[in-house]
């Protein structure tokens, strides 16, 4: 009788932590507190110095369990099961099939676009082959962190089938055109690839390509005088309040080259000069595609949801002063030693 009881008290414990562990599951994940994104070149810079996440050898097509390769960790998201949910993406497939000058030509036609020397197509075709990294990353099973006892975390579920639907037809594309049986050979041609692209992009003197050729220079953080001075030349022959799309581009470097340091700051006034930053818009796709970071709403209402009160209050006001700087044209005055002098 007695050992009858204390299997039965055995039994209840197992049930109690199964239990415990279908709860936590259900918990929304912690948000990370900074408001800055380590400086890294995408996939190109992976490409280059031989780290990109190998392509497991029997790894097979699965869009919707596959972890993008820098994902972050967020709120967990709706189930993919809700209808809204369902329209999210629908809608994200539908607005960006072709709308994006980056996606809207294939590989091969940016290809002979660059070769030609158009330099928009150059820069497009590095930013394409970039997309083929996040696209790859689908054929990835899913890691053992986002899996749970209860199958996977609807968050990572939701974000890759948001991640896919922006990739659109150029998943199809770069697994058409990266498609070696052996992964590993599949994945030493993307890096090759994409390695000539960032060298050309660096030939012909695209900005972003420059950036980043300085920045490696360095070898350490906080990067030296000499690496700080050069990153700031650039960036102010660069910065124009006309075109969105630069502050987008210096914004992962902020905090090295502006006392207006956080980069939601930067990209919040790309959207008040203009920038596409809807849900669903341009800003959602690259950030989306890029990093892993996707939403359902608004760049803003996304930073709403994500941010403390005290975070957006900082934000709100480097935005301010961002804005009003550039259109006074004191671009001195936006790009400057760092707060804490280099």
């Amino acid at each position: 009788m007695r050992r009858l009881r204390i299997w039965g008290l055995l039994l209840l414990a197992l049930l109690a932590l199964a239990a415990g562990v279908w709860v936590w599951q259900r918990v929304e994940m912690p948000l990370p507190t900074s408001t800055r994104t380590e400086l890294r070149p995408g996939g190109v810079q992976l490409a280059r110095s031989g780290t990109a996440d190998p392509v497991a050898p029997s790894a097979r097509p699965e869009p919707a369990n596959a972890k993008p390769a820098s994902a972050v960790q967020a709120p967990a998201l709706r189930s993919n099961t809700e209808p809204a949910f369902a329209s999210d993406i629908s809608n994200a497939a539908r607005v960006y099939r072709g709308s994006d000058p980056a996606q809207a030509a294939t590989i091969a036609e940016l290809e002979r676009r660059s070769r030609a020397g158009d330099r928009d197509a150059v820069r497009q075709l590095a930013e394409a082959l970039r997309e083929c990294s996040a696209a790859l990353a689908a054929m990835k099973p899913m890691p053992p962190e986002q899996i749970g006892a209860f199958g996977p975390n609807p968050y990572y579920t939701e974000m890759h089938s948001r991640r896919l639907a922006f990739l659109g037809p150029r998943a199809q594309e770069c697994r058409a055109v990266f498609n070696d049986p052996d992964a590993e050979i599949n994945q030493r041609n993307l890096e090759e690839a994409m390695r000539l692209a960032y060298t050309d992009a660096l030939a012909v003197g695209d900005f972003m390509a420059r950036m980043w050729a300085v920045l490696d220079e360095g070898q350490t953080y906080p990067p030296p005088a000499s690496v700080l001075a050069q990153l700031r030349a650039l960036s102010l022959a660069n910065l124009d309040a006309r075109n969105p799309q630069s502050l987008l581009d210096l914004a992962p470097f902020s905090n090295l080259i502006s006392p207006i340091d956080t980069e939601h700051a930067w990209r919040l006034a790309a959207c008040d000069l203009g920038y596409d930053c809807a849900a669903n818009g341009r800003l959602a796709r690259r950030l989306c595609v890029d990093s892993g970071t996707c939403f359902g709403g608004s760049y803003e209402e996304f930073l709403l949801s994500r941010l403390s009160p005290r975070q957006w209050e900082i934000v709100q006001a480097q935005r301010a002063r961002l804005l009003h700087q550039l259109r006074n044209g004191n671009l001195s005055g936006v790009i400057q030693g760092p707060p804490n002098g280099g």
